[in-house]
């Protein structure tokens, strides 16, 4: 497992430089808007499913859209949790706020481990998830790519309500790599780099208010996408 947390740190601060190489970037803002539910079916089992939508603000147009992402967790450890699923994902091309866009689907199953741990008031979370990515063409037919994602993130508490933090702060980073016979271009993907706070609503409610950087490579290998996002979540374990 320690290996595991080393290579998945190494990755996530390659990609961050390794985003910031391009020579021609196109600016763009959004705001993605999530609803994320947990059923517990036991103390080790879960079902989680993600409803998100994401648009283009100024001028405003759908980008994407997650309906929904449905995953089954396992709690081996209270550290180690493995998790595995699919998601239903659709998005508007062209990647342009100001053109007309045509919609394109995509199936992507997914297998994932965490690994948290805890030092202090800081917890620390590292995440391996791999996809199998089925996304339809221009002519309708679908290709595959494999992608990794390696998620490095932290907390910390700003105000607790007895045992349990009402208010924390939040840091993350994100890096996505790809590969497969149908990719003819980048096998660095993207990087998301992200901070804000969470707030305990109830037991069952939670609000997450974040701010991501999302640096994504274009086909030409030299160009590059950088999204300024707010990104609001909110959180119900049923």
């Amino acid at each position: 497992m320690r290996q595991l947390k080393t290579f998945c740190i190494i990755i996530v601060f390659t990609g961050l430089f390794s985003s910031l190489s391009g020579q021609t970037t196109t600016h763009q803002n959004l705001i993605w808007l999530r609803y994320f539910t947990t059923v517990k079916l036991t103390d080790k089992v879960s079902i989680h499913t993600e409803i998100e939508e994401r648009s283009y603000i100024a001028p405003y147009r759908q980008h994407q859209r997650l309906i929904p992402n449905l995953s089954v967790a396992y709690l081996k450890q209270d550290d180690l949790i493995f998790n595995m699923g699919a998601t239903y994902f659709q998005q508007y091309l062209p990647h342009d706020a100001a053109k007309a866009p045509s919609l394109y689907n995509e199936i992507r199953p997914h297998q994932s481990i965490t690994l948290i741990k805890n030092v202090s008031n800081f917890k620390f979370t590292t995440r391996l998830q791999i996809e199998q990515r089925f996304m339809e063409d221009i002519n309708h037919s679908f290709l595959f790519i494999s992608r990794e994602r390696f998620l490095f993130r932290s907390s910390y508490p700003l105000i607790r309500s007895q045992s349990s933090s009402w208010l924390e702060a939040i840091i993350f980073n994100e890096i996505l790599v790809q590969q497969g016979k149908d990719l003819k271009y980048n096998f660095f993907d993207q990087n998301r780099l992200g901070a804000g706070v969470k707030t305990n609503l109830n037991e069952s409610l939670q609000i997450e208010a974040l701010l991501v950087n999302w640096h994504q490579q274009q086909s030409t290998l030299v160009d590059f996408f950088n999204r300024n996002i707010l990104w609001l979540t909110l959180f119900h374990t049923i």
